[in-house]
């Protein structure tokens, strides 16, 4: 395992101490302690988005950003993360995966989000966006047919999201989805709003790092941003 904090400081966590039940501090120094998981030791499946700026665009940050299938010590392939955004998942052929980037110019407000192909496969797509200090950004779904859409919004430096507003058609049948989940979409998610019935209660702050919107069988747009700093 390798884990990257911010200030461009990467650690390798030495092999006789990556275990099941082992334990390790993130970031370095901090009293805060993550517990390696019993099913840790596996091969990865997963798909790639990118939560960005509405002013930056990406094409820079996923060239010069790469995957390493492995460590920096034993590399079995190193790909572009461009190779993966909205394309086929990526399938290391290890049990670690290494994420570096040399884009130094690229805007602070990015973030490559990886998602497990079990979260990412059941909506067509599986977007990001970033909530940026101060900047209000449109995000608009567009699901087809029945298909599920979902956008993960992340506070890039903040721990607080506003939804300033939201914008549904007039005509709203029973059975749109339109919801605010919790987390990642996956079986442990949780509905925190559901916008079919938000409209007058915008702006709506939720004090969180990150979470899910998500759309079917209706389309709509909504507007959010993180307190300027």
């Amino acid at each position: 395992f390798v884990f990257c904090y911010t200030g461009k400081y990467c650690q390798q966590i030495p092999d006789t101490e990556i275990f099941a039940g082992d334990q390790f501090w993130y970031p370095y120094n901090s009293t805060n302690y993550v517990r390696i998981p019993p099913h840790f030791n596996c091969t990865y499946v997963i798909s790639m988005s990118l939560a960005t700026s509405a002013y930056m665009f990406p094409t820079l940050y996923l060239f010069h950003s790469y995957v390493i299938d492995g460590d920096f010590y034993n590399q079995t392939s190193v790909h572009r993360l461009i190779d993966f955004e909205h394309a086929t998942p990526f399938v290391s052929t290890q049990n670690k995966i290494t994420l570096v980037t040399f884009q130094t110019e690229s805007y602070y407000a990015t973030a490559a989000v990886l998602n497990p192909l079990s979260e990412a496969k059941q909506f067509n797509p599986l977007s990001s966006q970033a909530s940026v200090n101060g900047e209000i950004d449109r995000v608009g779904l567009i699901p087809e047919g029945q298909d599920q859409e979902a956008c993960q919004v992340l506070a890039v430096d903040s721990k607080t999201i506003i939804m300033t507003s939201v914008s549904l058609g007039s005509n709203v049948l029973s059975s749109c989805v339109a919801q605010v989940v919790t987390g990642p979409p996956n079986n442990s998610s949780q509905v925190l709003l559901d916008l079919t019935k938000a409209q007058g209660l915008m702006p709506f702050t939720f004090n969180l790092k990150y979470f899910t919107v998500i759309a079917q069988g209706c389309s709509f747009s909504f507007t959010i941003m993180s307190p300027e700093h």
